[in-house]
């Protein structure tokens, strides 16, 4: 029996050759942003428990005012509102005729709301929003615009396309415009305020005739007199 010598030739990296370096492209905004916050995580999680996640901040109205905006507002001095946080929309109604015209709120214009005034934007901010207001006459000058507007839209408008709509009478009630069109021989249902033949119509004229100015004096003997 033969024994074979088997050589084997070991292999081997040369650790002195050159290595090639990579370079790390630079990262977008988007990256470096998201680089930072992968880092600042902690494990904060492992703290919370069920109790500490009640919340009844939303039993409240994230916009309202603040008090001393919403204080004037009640003695209607000013108005407020607020109106979406970007140049284009702050445009908008700075650039508005007055009555129309809003204006923003700062340490200048309403130095009442220095405390809730962002250090850095120099106005009221809340979430998305910024604050505005306007001098309280400028306010219902332009609600008087609006509701004459309102009434030119009515005017222009066919009955039948302000059926439903609800509006509020001058005596702080509630009316409600009521109108149908329906021929007698057509086989739909009335309206459930359609008057027939058959319904009996009653009315106070009394009430009628205050409701329009109309006064009647006391009534006598002599009026329920008849002459042959």
């Amino acid at each position: 029996m033969t024994k074979k010598k088997i050589e084997i030739e070991d292999t081997y990296d040369d650790v002195t050759a050159p290595v090639e370096e990579r370079v790390q492209p630079p990262l977008t905004p988007d990256e470096l942003a998201i680089f930072h916050r992968v880092a600042s995580e902690d494990k904060d999680w492992e703290t919370l428990g069920e109790k500490s996640v009640v919340d009844f901040s939303l039993s409240r109205d994230p916009f309202e005012l603040p008090p001393p905006a919403k204080q004037r507002a009640t003695e209607k001095k000013m108005a407020f509102r607020w109106i979406t946080r970007n140049p284009a929309r702050i445009d908008s109604v700075r650039n508005q005729p007055v009555p129309l015209r809003w204006w923003i709120c700062n340490s200048t214009n309403t130095p009442f709301l220095q405390k809730h005034i962002d250090p850095i934007l120099g106005c009221v901010c809340n979430l998305d929003q910024v604050l505005v207001f306007k001098p309280w006459w400028m306010h219902e000058k332009e609600m008087a615009l609006y509701r004459q507007m309102a009434d030119n839209h009515d005017q222009g408008r066919s009955l039948l396309a302000m059926d439903g709509e609800v509006r509020e009478t001058a005596r702080g009630g509630e009316a409600e415009f009521i109108a149908k069109s329906r021929m007698s021989s057509d086989s739909r249902s009335a309206g459930r305020h359609e008057v027939q033949g058959r319904d009996v119509i009653e009315a106070d004229e009394a009430e009628i005739d205050a409701a329009m100015g109309i006064t009647h004096g006391e009534l006598s003997a002599e009026d329920f007199r008849v002459n042959d």
